[in-house]
């Protein structure tokens, strides 16, 4: 998981995919009285399905799916019963994400963000390049999370079906793209450096420690998201 320094033309697609979100959702911004993102009601105002499951494997997606409609066959891309600690799956009709229950409420939180950029920045690339070569029925997009031995960190695993991402960057872009996402839909940084200045009497670690609680996120994801920042 890694946070690259983004300017730009990226920097504008993640800012304007994040208003966006907000404005469908007609949800207020986070603000420093309310920093907290709130994921949760992202998602389900804007028609993504959010699953949070206790032991996630391949097998109890694709159970579910089946039940709503959303594939006519298992899905078989990991092995079924491989535990995860995220998955996304989007075709033309919509789009769910799943993450651990298990797993630490920052890195739940992360991991979901962290798909919804691939949704936001990735998808919609791929669909609109099926759609070109007439292939949208077919058109999917699948990532696995699995865990790896820290707990705040995640191996991903993403997985195409049909050949239509020509317009894609190639995945460790994608990856990197999500997590920049993801750090900017949870820990916005012009709200990041005005709290760390009302924060500023407190030794570095307690800062990190308070702002980490603040905006609901990993210390670890926090360290990295002020390194970001400053560039």
């Amino acid at each position: 998981m890694s946070f690259p320094p983004t300017q730009n033309v990226f920097d504008l697609r993640v800012q304007n995919g994040i208003a966006a979100l907000f404005a469908e959702a007609e949800i207020a911004l986070p603000s420093l009285d309310s920093p907290i993102c709130p994921i949760a009601d992202l998602l389900e105002q804007n028609a993504i399905l959010h699953r949070e499951e206790d032991d996630l494997t391949l097998r109890k997606i694709s159970d579910t799916l089946l039940r709503r409609g959303g594939i006519s066959s298992s899905l078989d891309v990991v092995g079924d019963d491989e535990k995860l600690s995220g998955f996304l799956y989007a075709n033309r009709f919509g789009a769910a994400i799943w993450t651990q229950r298990n797993d630490p409420i920052g890195r739940r939180r992360f991991s979901a963000a962290h798909e919804l950029g691939h949704l936001v920045l990735h998808w919609p690339i791929k669909l609109r390049e099926s759609e070109r070569q007439g292939t949208s029925e077919e058109a999917q997009f699948i990532e696995a999370l699995r865990p790896v031995a820290d707990s705040e960190q995640t191996k991903a695993t993403i997985v195409y079906i049909e050949d239509a991402e020509e317009e894609l960057p190639d995945t460790d872009t994608m990856e990197r793209e999500a997590d920049s996402f993801a750090a900017a839909l949870l820990m916005p940084a012009p709200l990041v450096l005005e709290a760390q200045r009302n924060l500023c009497v407190l030794s570095e670690n307690d800062c990190v420690l308070r702002l980490a609680a603040l905006f609901l996120v990993s210390p670890e994801t926090m360290r990295r998201r002020l390194t970001e920042i400053k560039g």
